[in-house]
């Protein structure tokens, strides 16, 4: 029997997504719990919405982000700092159900991921080199 193309492609798409959207949920949950006092949700369709819009806001805070690049702003952790801060508050904003009451949340994500991008390339640097 012979496996069309089209669904081999769709099943490594579907098991490459499976682990991007757990580390999305495990993140959404991690803040709302950092964050108790802040942030407040409806339910658990409120978690749910927030990691489908995640990956959006990303790209459209990318996208909003763009022109900095082309103006000379080159510096890899201002970049990603203001991405994933634009990323938190797109988030936050857009998701039903999701209520809060400061930035700081945003702010926190976005201070996190510079170790975190820092780590990740020395990790990948030292596997380059042995």
């Amino acid at each position: 029997m012979m496996v069309s193309k089209f669904l081999v492609g769709a099943l490594l798409a579907l098991f490459g997504a499976v682990p991007v959207v757990l580390f999305l949920l495990l993140v959404v949950l991690a803040t709302v719990a950092a964050f108790p006092g802040t942030i407040e949700i409806d339910g658990l369709g409120a978690v749910f919405w927030a990691v489908l819009l995640s990956l959006p806001c990303a790209a459209l805070a990318s996208a909003v982000l763009y022109p900095l690049r082309l103006l000379g702003l080159r510096n890899r952790y201002a970049l990603g700092w203001l991405s994933m801060f634009l990323t938190a508050v797109l988030v936050m904003a857009w998701t039903p159900g999701l209520h809060t009451s400061s930035l700081w949340p945003a702010v926190c994500l976005a201070t996190l991921e510079i170790p975190l991008g820092w780590w990740l390339q020395k990790r990948d640097e030292q596997r380059r080199t042995g």
